[in-house]
């Protein structure tokens, strides 16, 4: 378990990053971790991100695709909106 008190998001505003290494696809050389975001005065939840937990080719090295270095955000998932629903199944 990892954190990151001082992540930045792409939005440029600070963040906590809280994650687990791990290896997140079948090919050992391609190990992520994912780390949830937090605000760090609300606690909310504004998205998801994967690092590179070591330094690995995308798609492996035979496929000819870029290094991505120990660290790189390979991917990010962000909440766009929440809403407060009178019952499950509303939608808004």
């Amino acid at each position: 378990m990892e954190s990151s008190a001082a992540a930045v998001t792409a939005a440029v505003r600070e963040v906590l990053a809280i994650g687990a290494d791990g290896d997140f696809r079948d090919y050992a050389w391609e190990r992520n971790g994912m780390q949830v975001l937090l605000d760090p005065h609300t606690y909310a939840c504004p998205g998801v991100r994967w690092v590179a937990g070591l330094g690995c080719y995308a798609g492996g090295k035979a496929s000819g695709g870029p290094f991505m270095a120990k660290g790189t955000v390979v991917a990010t998932a962000a909440r766009l909106a929440t809403v407060v629903v009178d019952k499950a199944g509303d939608r808004n």
